[in-house]
């Protein structure tokens, strides 16, 4: 039996998913070399519209339920739903990544918790939202539908594209990124609204900005780095393995 979701009359998904990101990878690498002459405001501006775009291209009709949970099933099974109520949840206890810079900001001195005005941090917030919102969608949301019967391969696609995506910024950015990538996919897995899951993830940006400014440098960066990856992938697994998809199989 055929795994993977396939839209009637194309190719499979899981390969639509692919060929898309290795596309978006290579305009981004094209216009980052300054072959058309833009600026870096005007190209991160097209690759997060571009990354939108790849998302909506494998979301189709299913973007209604962006917004509307699904009723019975989603993407093919019952498993990937989300819901109102876990939603909620999901929005409470979301925050929880921003305890891992708190931690080490406190126990190594390279940090220390800020004041910041409510209505600067709520700016950054908003900032933040349409910044991620393109990623969140494709890297987490096209990747639960494209690898819908399969969790391990939806996984790996999504953290591996999460860490590719973050190159350009450097190995310890794109390691901290895709254990971050690995938290947002166990809260859209645990029934999360993956626009939730988007406004955590600017909560937790704009708060390690504004809230938690760490100064590392050099060999502190990759020792930073190499704690907050550990500690965001130990989370996830958490909310993976005690969400109800875990019950239901999707992990086997």
């Amino acid at each position: 039996m055929n795994i993977f979701v396939t839209i009637p009359g194309a190719i499979p998904v899981p390969l639509l998913f692919a060929l898309l990101f290795f596309g978006f990878v290579a305009l981004g690498e094209t216009l980052r070399k300054g072959v058309f002459g833009m600026n870096p405001t005007e190209v991160d501006g097209i690759l997060r519209a571009a990354l939108l775009l790849c998302a909506l291209a494998i979301l189709r009709g299913d973007v209604v339920h962006l917004l509307r949970p699904a009723r019975e099933t989603l993407y093919g099974g019952a498993r990937l739903r989300w819901t109102w109520g876990r939603t909620a949840a999901g929005l409470a206890l979301g925050p929880v990544l921003l305890g891992i810079p708190l931690v080490y900001g406190a126990i190594t001195g390279a940090g220390q918790v800020q004041a910041v005005d409510p209505e600067t941090l709520l700016r950054a917030v908003l900032v933040q939202v349409g910044l991620v919102i393109g990623a969140e969608l494709f890297l987490r949301e096209a990747a639960v539908k494209a690898f819908a019967g399969h969790g391990v391969a939806m996984l790996l696609a999504s953290v591996l594209a999460t860490f590719v995506l973050h190159m350009p910024q450097g190995v310890p950015v794109a390691m901290m990124a895709a254990g971050a990538g690995a938290f947002w996919l166990a809260l859209r897995l645990a029934g999360v609204n993956i626009l939730a899951v988007a406004l955590v993830h600017a909560v937790v940006v704009a708060g390690q900005n504004q809230v938690i400014p760490l100064s590392v440098e050099g060999a502190e960066a990759w020792q930073y780095a190499t704690w907050f990856t550990v500690a965001a992938v130990g989370l996830a697994f958490i909310a993976a393995m005690t969400g109800p998809q875990r019950r239901e199989g999707l992990y086997a």
